[in-house]
């Protein structure tokens, strides 16, 4: 009688990351988890439609997921972008050769 014990394939892997799980730096990172990547999914569930498909096909449905996450990034890179935007000095608006008066009339000559 012999016992035969079957392993999956990557099961030393789960068991390392078991491991990791239990050290103290996980337990502080862990918590944070609810507030960046969860945070995501429950937006976009909540306000884009994603509790339910519209469409059939794995296809047509992961391209919509695709498009939905997309529109996602870029709405927080807009708000991310507005808050760490700097006023224009007034260098910037105006060139240093020029007065405020002086690139004005240079404008309305180069229309007419």
């Amino acid at each position: 009688m012999t016992k035969v014990i079957e392993r999956h394939l990557w099961e030393e892997f789960r068991e390392y990351a078991d491991e990791i799980r239990h050290t103290m730096e996980w337990k502080e990172i862990y918590p944070q988890r609810k507030e960046t990547i969860e945070r995501v999914f429950a937006d976009c569930k909540e306000n884009n439609g994603l509790r339910f498909t519209r469409l059939k096909g794995l296809k047509k449905n992961q391209q919509n997921a695709w498009l939905i996450f997309a529109c996602h990034n870029l709405k927080k890179m807009s708000l991310w972008r507005g808050k760490n935007r700097r006023k224009p000095s007034k260098s910037s608006i105006y060139p240093s050769k020029y007065t405020k008066k002086d690139n004005f009339i240079l404008k309305i000559a180069y229309i007419q």
